[in-house]
């Protein structure tokens, strides 16, 4: 039975949890926080036809990137307590630009942040008896959640500066990460005490409610940042997140409205707004919001599923074959699911 349903409404806590049970079942230790790539190894193939001949390889070549970006540490990835590695396969063009990358293998919410970030790196150019020679390979990420040492040093740095809205936030911000929501509490209102204006410590603020299970003063202290910061789409998001769990959709749907108007290139903020109109049976409203996050990143086999299930609830049976041919190339299990379901509507 399939069991990923569009109208489903998770928190974030919830979502990295499932995610985290998920992995661990089935054995894959998976990925986190400030990221050291610990090895480059390429393939080769021919530019002209990659697909008909196998990649030959070549060793390891982490030395010759001249540039490399750590991926942004998700905050729901943050509430997970996960780490390990993530693993995402790049093609590098004749000029040593990414030009394609994807996760191969990681934990779900720690893919897009590893691949945004494998797509800013850029190597030496390879060739290969003198000429220059398009390569694929692995950039391996690896992120750790020990925070005690960067902890002590804020905590030195606070008894000195006592008054310092920014230090408090900090701490703060890294008790949290360190899943001690009631000292990120008490550092993250000192700092709003501080200072009146502080929107991101309202952010985190409102993260730590949430993990507290806090629910309603996690919605006001999002409120807040909103009306401190008006163009500040990552706490409409979270507000809508919030909004859908206490089942208030057209709230959620106008938080996510508003994230996605500030950042037109938030996908979870689609996801989040398809979701809040599924739920209500506004279903040919919730197919754009699912399109649109199938544009952003067209590996999300996330988008792809829920954009399927709508299909499948508007009875249009051609169009969600369109797009389970594209899910089958991303997620053959989950796209083998659902061909169950279409073959069986009439």
């Amino acid at each position: 039975m399939f069991n990923r349903a569009v109208s489903s409404y998770e928190t974030p806590l919830t979502i990295a949890r499932r995610y985290k049970m998920e992995f661990t079942l089935r054995s894959r230790k998976m990925i986190l926080l400030s990221c050291l790539a610990i090895g480059v190894c390429f393939t080769t193939a021919r530019a002209q036809d990659a697909q008909s001949e196998a990649p030959r390889k070549t060793g390891a070549l982490q030395s010759n990137a001249l540039k490399r970006l750590e991926p942004t540490y998700p905050p729901l990835a943050k509430a997970a307590r996960v780490d390990g590695l993530v693993v995402v396969e790049v093609t590098i063009d004749e000029e040593g630009n990414v030009v394609a990358a994807r996760a191969v293998t990681g934990h779900p919410l720690l893919k897009e942040a590893a691949v945004t970030a494998a797509r800013g790196w850029k190597f030496e150019p390879t060739t290969l008896d003198g000429t220059a020679a398009k390569v694929i390979g692995n950039i391996t990420f690896n992120f750790s959640l020990d925070h005690s040492e960067e902890i002590g040093t804020l905590l030195k740095k606070l008894a000195d500066d006592p008054s310092s809205a920014e230090l408090h936030h900090q701490l703060g911000t890294v008790y949290l990460e360190n899943a001690e929501p009631e000292k990120a509490i008490e550092h993250l209102t000192q700092a709003i005490i501080l200072d009146r204006g502080f929107a991101k410590a309202y952010l985190v603020l409102g993260d730590a409610c949430l993990l507290k299970k806090i629910t309603e003063l996690a919605i006001q202290t999002y409120r807040e940042a909103t009306r401190i910061k008006p163009d500040f789409a990552e706490a409409y998001y979270y507000l809508g997140m919030l909004y859908g769990r206490e089942k208030r959709h057209q709230e959620a749907v106008d938080a996510f409205k508003q994230a996605t108007t500030i950042n037109d290139r938030m996908l979870l903020a689609y996801m989040g707004m398809g979701r809040s109109f599924s739920a209500m049976g506004r279903y040919h409203e919730a197919r754009e919001p699912f399109q649109r996050a199938t544009e952003i990143e067209p590996t999300s086999g996330d988008a792809y599923i829920a954009l399927i299930q709508i299909y499948l609830k508007l009875g249009d049976k051609e169009a969600a074959l369109k797009e389970y041919q594209t899910l089958k190339a991303i997620e053959p299990y989950w796209a083998g699911l659902l061909l169950d379901r279409i073959n069986k509507e009439k």
